[in-house]
């Protein structure tokens, strides 16, 4: 897949690709964005070929990478990510009901 059709898949949908980021640990990544009405989406890619596309020309063109959903809703509140207010106090429950060790 070209940068252009990964480009043109990845907006198609109407999400800016400014939208786009990276979300986990390095080798095991998914593609997310933020949406207005749902906050952080990731997106769920069955085939592996368009997955490293995307992820590459989100790479090149200089997308974020966030180890966690927690890590993402502190940022869209500091840059006023579109409906952040939404969301504050997100990354405290998210933290508050994950799994203890």
């Amino acid at each position: 897949m070209s940068d252009d059709e990964a480009i043109a898949q990845l907006t198609e949908e109407g999400t800016p690709l400014g939208a786009y980021f990276l979300l986990g640990d390095r080798g095991r990544q998914l593609v997310a964005f933020w949406h207005p009405s749902n906050g952080v989406m990731a997106c769920l890619i069955h085939n592996g070929g368009v997955s490293r596309a995307y992820k590459r020309v989100l790479r090149k063109r200089g997308a974020r990478e966030f180890r966690s959903s927690v890590e993402v809703y502190p940022v869209a509140r500091e840059e006023r990510w579109p409906n952040w207010e939404k969301f504050q106090g997100t990354e405290h429950r998210i933290a508050a009901n994950r799994p203890r060790d």
